[in-house]
């Protein structure tokens, strides 16, 4: 009796070979997938990290504004107007004085005139319009907050208004504490160099000659 040959197919070396490719293609996939897994998540906390510091900054914005950007304003606006009410007093009462007083009528004219002008006070016309805008009304400002909806399905992982550090965002964090330390030290310089030159101007106007 003639015995055949066990086909190659079964042979140890093709099967081993043909189990493998399956195992290879497998361990791509689940390696390709982990790697998109892992950029979207990135990306994911990347965004909830800006999100996390535009609210902050938002906030503070609003608070400069209300507290530092406001009030300096209309005490500039203050200042300019009072000055410029004095200017337009020392103008009347200086015409006042150069009224023509030959008449009755125009005597007359005159002391009204200078009754008037004696009661602007400069000092005092626009302490009302300073009181009421100085401040920002509470019901005109809009409350920034992080909105908690956006986390509530992170499972824990993203929380509001916290920056989220792991092996996923380190370097950003780093980056972007590098940046915020030079725009600091540059706000810095700017702020020292503009009060520097106030200063200066103040002190040079100080040594002006006055005419007697």
């Amino acid at each position: 009796m003639t015995r055949t040959k066990p086909s190659s197919v079964y042979a140890g070396t093709d099967i081993s070979t043909s189990l493998y490719k399956p195992r290879q293609r497998f361990a791509s996939k689940r390696l390709s997938f982990s790697s998109s897994s892992s950029r979207a998540c990135r990306r994911v906390h990347l965004v909830h990290n800006e999100y996390v510091l535009l609210v902050i900054e938002a906030g503070e914005t609003q608070k400069d504004f209300c507290e530092t950007l406001l009030p300096s304003l209309v005490q500039y606006q203050q200042s300019v107007m009072e000055n410029f009410a004095t200017s337009w007093q020392e103008i009347l009462s200086e015409l006042t004085k150069k009224w023509s007083t030959s008449g009755i009528d125009f005597q007359e004219i005159s002391a009204r005139m200078e009754k008037a002008v004696e009661i602007i006070k400069p000092s005092q016309e626009y302490v009302e319009f300073s009181s009421k805008y100085k401040e920002c009304r509470a019901d005109s400002l809009s409350s920034i907050e992080f909105d908690d909806s956006l986390v509530s399905d992170s499972s824990g992982r993203l929380q509001a208004g916290q920056l989220v550090v792991d092996n996923l965002t380190v370097d950003w964090v780093r980056s972007k504490m590098a940046e915020l330390d030079t725009r600091l030290k540059e706000t810095q310089g700017s702020l020292s160099s503009n009060l520097f030159l106030e200063n200066d101007s103040k002190s040079l106007i100080c040594k002006l000659p006055l005419k007697e």
